[in-house]
């Protein structure tokens, strides 16, 4: 009989700068590639990237858009600033961000849902998110929403409480299948 014992391995980190205008932010993958990242031009508090990280890592979807980004993908509003990429890295990133699409899709959805409620922060937030989420197919429990809710809670406020030039650092946690099967 195998069993599994997998160890949590942190992948990726990115840092969010926080400027007068657009967040300045930077990825630093477990390869050794630091990116650049172009933010939306919209404008949310907390930043729309940062809200997915949040959902993502908190719901555990892991073919989301940072989950993809720790695998290798190169997203076009991505730069290169520091390391060098591997051989066939433009491939692999094209043959993820297709693998990868309908997860990519979902992650949207979820995040936009948790983003939609977060801007009006209603006392209800529970049954809206669940409502917005009802017809997705992945059936989402209470006690993710709510674990979800509060991490986003507390991120926006550390987001508004940071002063201009200031900067948040997020880890990026999947699990490390790899060294991990015992029989």
């Amino acid at each position: 009989m195998l069993m599994y014992f997998w160890s949590i391995v942190v992948a990726m980190k990115v840092q969010i700068e926080k400027t007068d205008t657009k967040p300045i932010i930077r990825i630093h993958r477990d390869d050794s590639v630091s990116l650049r990242m172009r933010p939306p031009d919209r404008k949310f508090s907390p930043p729309h990237d940062l809200v997915h990280f949040v959902v993502e890592q908190s719901l555990g979807l892991m073919k989301g858009f940072w989950g993809t980004v720790a695998l290798g993908a190169l997203f076009p509003s991505m730069t290169v600033i520091e390391g060098r990429q591997p051989p066939h890295a433009n491939t692999r990133s094209k043959a993820l961000m297709k693998n990868n699409r309908a997860s990519l899709s979902e992650a949207e959805v979820f995040v936009g849902a948790f983003q939609h409620v977060l801007l009006e922060n209603p006392k209800s937030y529970r049954e809206k998110i669940s409502r917005r989420l009802a017809n997705t197919g992945r059936p989402v429990e209470i006690d993710d929403i709510e674990r979800t809710w509060t991490a986003l809670i507390s991120l926006r406020d550390r987001w508004n409480a940071l002063a201009t030039g200031g900067r948040i650092v997020l880890e990026w946690q999947d699990y490390d299948k790899s060294r991990s099967k015992r029989s």
